[in-house]
């Protein structure tokens, strides 16, 4: 999926009247050597409006995802199975801590190294005039 997304919810459909997937297992993980427990979508129904897919919930935080056909209809056979589209819902999840851009640091430490050189001078100022009187 291109990076770690919290997954909540998926929306499939055929856009076939005669054979497809009908019951897939989905499952969501970071290690694509290791797969967790499966969402079920069972019955998707074949037809060539997109709004009739099954829409099921997801829980789940992964850079992977896959798709094990448990069910399939039609004259395609057991090599060849029509999933029109899948759609994902959710967000990419944040890392842990926020790593600041190096533009950020830099215009933080101007703002620092000019706060020190106002301090400086007002110091050196008022320093000054405490000497002359």
């Amino acid at each position: 999926m291109g990076g770690e997304y919290n997954l909540t919810g998926t929306h499939v459909w055929n856009d076939s009247t005669d054979a497809g997937a009908q019951d897939i297992n989905v499952y969501v993980s970071n290690n694509p050597l290791s797969w967790g427990s499966a969402t079920a979508l069972t019955g998707i129904p074949r037809a060539t409006d997109p709004t009739t897919g099954v829409t099921r919930s997801l829980s789940g935080t992964g850079q992977y995802v896959l798709f094990r056909v448990s069910g399939y209809t039609g004259g395609y056979g057991a090599d060849q199975i029509g999933l029109e589209e899948v759609r994902f819902i959710g967000s990419p999840a944040q890392p842990e801590g926020e790593i600041p851009e190096p533009a950020t640091l830099v215009l933080l430490g101007l703002a620092v190294t000019g706060l020190g050189g106002y301090v400086r001078r007002r110091f050196d100022g008022a320093h000054r005039q405490r000497r002359t009187a």
